[in-house]
Order: structure tokens, then sequence, then C-alpha cells
């Protein structure tokens, strides 16, 4: 994104500019200049300064402030003359007529380039002599230090905090004031000062926020959102739309006002090479601005906020990923565009409408009016794909979670990839794609169990199970009931019946044995130890066990070792009980 250039003009009456043109431009961009503000502010510098040289025209004055901001600052006059006649006759005239044009424009600043030549220069130093055209230009011509600049920062300062004192009396227009203080937002930018510009449209910002919240948008014609294109266009792009013309014209919608603005506000930080600043602002900027939208959503399409959510976040994202690798690690946005194309997912089809996918959704959207209607009036080419096309959509799907997880995982915020990387799986799920499903599921169960996630894990261990189940694979789907009946109060009475069910069902299928840790499933109580007097060869123990599944559980054995010094142990064994739901006593003899 180039910037404005700031102008130098010269009039070359005397065809001298083909003799410096080349010595002259060798010295651009100027470099390490230094700006002393009149007001009380520390020295400005300015690293480089682009200028670009154009021949002076009688037109080459700006237009009115409130239309552009002036670029042109100095204005050069070359001349070359060694005949003091013809300099009174004609020169002298010629230069005076140049200057009251230049002085009839504001804040510009001008100077005469006297250019002489090498064998004129050596004869009129001879006995000390100088020359005498040169002398009379510079006392004809002699003005005190002028910085152009510095004027017309003052100016415009002067203007805008007058303008702003008249906030509450009738007629004041913040479309005005806006235009004119932008005016030196420019000025700064133009002399590369684009954290003085930056401030500019920072305040702009607070008093745009301040007229909203006195609801005093007159000058804003209504909310806007539907010229063809506001869903999917680029909102760091400041010139997608005439904006100035409109603001100036009181024309503008608070749609295209706000888009300009925040175009703007990240210009000047990539022009500093804030990259991390931009897409903090970014996602502040456009979750804000969601509930504005939301409010006209009637008059927008649908899937109008979705398409514009998720274009303009990968703007951002594809704008500053090219300019630095460390937006991968902040990439926090991301998450904005993924819950926008789970709810189009949904209105389309393309998705249930239950977990992960329905955690953002509206259930009292019409989501049949919205499949009817899902891809009018949007504009971005690859959600358009998505809704008419499951593939396509799956393709973007997975395209925006894979780069959620490198961004997660660099950030180092692992619950957060360990949540896409559930919903991938949720996908490979619904599509039946159940290896695939089952493969993520148990690369990742284990890390919300090792947490005590017990409500998240249960969500991804109930597709988990189904999937395994479908696979056939028993034991596998036997472990995957039993971390399920763990967490049993994370679950719905039906369903912790119905797992018991499926659990004893396919107990008895299992190709080995499967040694779990009994608790929570079922709480253990050695109550005390009987001793029989009348038996020597036999001691009994009475076990209390407490079934915390909602079904009576038929076991073949039941069996308690205490073990002592080696190679001391006895064993308790009962054999061929139920184990109801609740308390249950046992007396179990040794063997």
């Amino acid at each position: 994104m180039s910037g404005q250039k700031l102008t130098v003009t010269y009039c070359d009456e005397y065809e001298v500019w083909p003799f410096v043109a080349d010595d002259l431009s060798a010295r651009l961009p100027l470099r390490n200049l230094k700006w002393q503000p009149s007001s009380q502010r520390a020295e400005c510098l300015i690293p480089t300064l682009e200028v670009d040289l154009k021949r002076f025209t009688p037109d080459s004055s700006p237009l009115p402030l409130l239309t552009t901001t002036q670029t042109i600052y100095l204005n050069l006059y070359f001349v070359t003359c060694e005949d003091n006649e013809v300099y009174k006759t004609r020169i002298r005239k010629s230069i005076k007529n140049w200057l009251e044009l230049i002085q009839s424009k504001k804040n510009q600043e001008w100077l005469i380039v006297y250019v002489a030549e090498a064998d004129t220069k050596r004869s009129n130093n001879y006995l000390g002599l100088k020359s005498s055209v040169f002398d009379k230009i510079r006392t004809d011509y002699n003005p005190p230090k002028q910085d152009s600049f510095d004027m017309q920062v003052l100016q415009i300062q002067e203007d805008t905090r007058r303008l702003d004192m008249q906030r509450h009396m009738p007629g004041w227009n913040y479309c005005t004031f806006f235009i004119l203080k932008e005016g030196l937002a420019q000025a700064f930018e133009i002399m590369t000062l684009y954290e003085d510009a930056l401030i500019q449209y920072d305040e702009l910002e607070a008093s745009f926020f301040q007229v909203l919240k006195d609801k005093a948008l007159a000058w804003f014609g209504h909310f806007g959102g539907t010229d063809p294109g506001d869903d999917s266009g680029n909102i760091l792009d400041f010139k997608r739309k005439n904006y100035r013309d409109m603001i100036n014209k009181n024309m503008i919608s608070v749609f295209d006002f706000r888009c300009y603005l925040f175009a703007r506000q990240c210009r000047m930080l990539l022009k500093m090479h804030k990259v991390i600043d931009v897409t903090i602002r970014a996602q502040l900027f456009i979750t804000n601005f969601i509930p504005s939208i939301r409010e006209n959503e009637e008059n927008l399409p649908v899937n109008f906020v979705e398409s514009w959510v998720f274009s303009a976040c990968m703007n951002v994202v594809n704008e500053c990923e090219s300019l630095s690798e460390q937006v991968i690690s902040q990439q926090t946005e991301l998450s904005v565009p993924y819950n926008a194309l789970d709810k189009i997912g949904i209105r389309c089809k393309h998705l249930p409408v239950t977990d992960p996918f329905s955690i953002y959704i509206n259930h009292n959207v019409n989501e049949k009016v919205a499949e009817e209607q899902a891809n009018k009036g949007i504009t971005n080419t690859k959600l358009i794909e998505a809704i008419q096309a499951i593939d396509a959509f799956d393709k973007t799907y997975m395209g925006l979670s894979t780069r959620a997880i490198k961004s997660y995982d660099a950030s180092l915020r692992s619950r957060a990839a360990l949540n896409v990387h559930g919903d991938i799986a949720a996908l490979k799920y619904i599509r039946g794609k159940y290896e695939e499903a089952v493969r993520i599921y148990e690369s990742m169960i284990w890390r919300y169990g090792e947490q005590e996630w017990s409500s998240i894990e249960n969500s991804l261990l109930i597709k988990c199970a189904d999937s395994q189940k479908r696979l056939g694979k028993n034991s596998q789907y036997v472990e995957s009931l039993l971390a399920l009946l763990r967490n049993a109060t994370f679950l719905s009475a039906d369903d912790s019946i119905f797992y018991t069910d499926e659990l004893i069902n396919h107990v008895g299928k299992l190709d080995k044995e499967i040694k779990r840790p009994f608790s929570p499933i079922f709480s253990v109580h050695v109550s005390c130890v009987i001793d029989d007097p009348n038996t020597v060869d036999t001691t009994s123990v009475e076990v209390c066990i407490d079934n915390h599944l909602p079904k009576k559980i038929c076991y073949d054995t039941i069996s308690l070792r205490l073990v002592g010094n080696d190679p001391e142990q006895i064993s308790f064994t009962i054999h061929n009980k139920d184990l109801v739901p609740g308390k249950n006593v046992f007396l179990l003899t040794s063997e």
C-alpha cells in the first residue's frame, strides 16, 4: 500500500531543469529530517520522506481543504541569467508573477534556485566581484524563514478545535468535522509521521462513538451494507469506495464509515510495521461491530453477517500473515470466522443442529427459509461454493480448522487446539468417516480425562463409542463405555441406563480381560472381619459395595485379598450374586 508523496513543483522557463534533474533526483527520498512543532512537543524525526517532483502549472493549486489534503509545500523556480538588463526587463517580472500565484495559495513555501554557468562563474569571481544578477535576486526576494507544514498543522488544529467547540450548536455537522480533522491526519501521513496520524484517527473514532451515544446520527443517511460486495469487501482497503467524497457530501452510511475509519487506522499501523496490533484491533472491531449489523439484519441478505465476518477475518489474517510470522501465534480472530462457518453450515443443512456445531446458533431462526435463501445476496465466492456443495464446505471447514490448530499450537493454547480437533472429529463422524473420527477421538479424549474436564470428555466419548461400535471394535467400545459410566453424573438417566445395558451386553464378547479401577462406578468399604469360633478353617469379611449405576448387574465372582508379610495372604470370595443400584452388603468367605 503505497502512500501519498509530498509534491515539490518546479518552474523552468529557462530550460535549466535538464541540467539539474539527475543530480536532484539522486538525492531523493530525503532522509533524517527533523521537524520542530511550534507547539511544545518534542522534536520529530522523519526517517524518509518521499518527494514527487512535478512541473509547475498555474492550475497546480490544491483543491479546497474539505475536498483533499494539500500535498504541495514547496515550489522551486529555476533561473539562469548573467545579464542585468535581461533580468530587469524580463526575468524579474516572470518571477514576480510566479510568486504572486504561489502566495495566493495557502501555506506553501517557495525557493528561487539560481544556476550559474561554469565559465561565467569564473569570470564573475574575478577581482572579488559576485554575480550581480544573483545579488539582485537575493535583494529583491529574501523572505523570512517559514515552515509551511507547521503553519498548516497549526491552522488545521485551530480550525478543528473551533469546530469541536461548536458541537452542540444547531447546524453542527460531524462529517465536516471528520473531513477537516482527517486533513491533519493525512498531512502527518504525507510527512511519514504515522503515529501522529493514527492519533487523529483514534480521536475521530472516539468522537464518532460520542455522536453514537448522543444518538445524533443525522449525517448518516442509513446503516448501509446493502451495496454489492459489502459482505465480502476487503476491510483493509480504504479505496474500495469513494469514501471521502461520500463523507464530504453527507451521503455515507454507518457501515461504510466504520469500515473506512478502521481501514485508515490499520493503514497507519501497517506503515509502522505494527502487524500484531492490526490483528488485535481487527478482532475488537469485528466482534464489537457484529451487534450493530445484527440490529439491521432485516435489511440485509441471509448469511450477510456470517459472510462479512468470515471475509473480514480472512482479509486481515491473509494480509498480516504475509508480513510477519508472529501473526501465526496471534490469530485469535480465527475463532470468529470458524463460528460463522458453523452457522452457515447449519443453515444450508451441511451440519446438524447439534454440538459442537450449534453452540453459537440462534435456535429461533427459521432454518428452512434460511436454507432456501442461503447464498442469495452474498458475494464471497468461497462461501457460495461451500453452500452449494458439501465437499466444498468440508474443504473450507478443514482448511480453516488446520489453520486455527497451527495458530493455537504456536501460541501454546492447547485447550483451544483440542476443541478444534474435536470439531474435526465431529465432522468426520457426521460424514460417516468413522475410522478417521475414532483415530482423532482416541488421540485426544485422554487429555480431557487427565485434566478432569468430564462433561467435555463425555460429549466426545459418545461419538467415539458409537464409531467404535459401528466399526466392530468391541474392546475399544467397552473401554469407552467404562469411561462414560465413570462420568455418569454428567449423563442423563436414560443415557446411563443405555450405556449400562451396552456394557453388560458387550463385556461377555471380549476376547481378553480388561482390568480397570472400579472407582467411581463402585464404592467399596470393608465393614468388618468375622472369625467364626466353630469353623477353624474359614474367616469371613463383610463388604459394602455402592453401585452408582442405574441398573442391576449380575456378577460371577467378587474377590478380596488381604496381604500381609510375604508370602502371607488370604483371599475372600463370593459367587453369582446381583449388584443392585445403591448399597449392597456381602459376606465374603476365605478360600
